[in-house]
């Protein structure tokens, strides 16, 4: 019993991380479809997640990168790196201390 107690602690720690991210961030399968989203993308899309649950990841892509997130999801599955589908890397600072991604 006292095994479970840090899975417990870890299920409410990354609960409360995926609940009050700022960032964007999607639980889907390997074939994009979406098995939760956070507020966060919630937010962006103006959508509930009722309206979102079970849709397409590329449902709410422009066509032009459609198939670009499509492959690095297959990446993500095929390696087991999660940041092959969504790390792209950073852009150049905008100015003297201020970045943009």
């Amino acid at each position: 019993m006292a095994a479970t107690a840090p899975i417990a602690t870890k299920e409410v720690r990354f609960q409360s991380l995926f609940e009050n991210s700022p960032e964007l961030i999607l639980y889907q399968d390997e074939s994009g479809t979406i098995l939760d989203a956070n507020p966060a993308f919630l937010a962006l899309m103006e959508q509930s997640k009722q309206q979102v649950l079970h849709r397409n990841y590329h449902d709410f892509l422009p066509p032009d990168v459609q198939e670009v997130f499509r492959e690095k999801l297959r990446q993500a599955f095929t390696t087991g790196n999660p940041c092959a589908s969504t790390c792209l890397p950073p852009k150049a600072p905008a100015g003297p201390g201020i970045g943009t991604w």
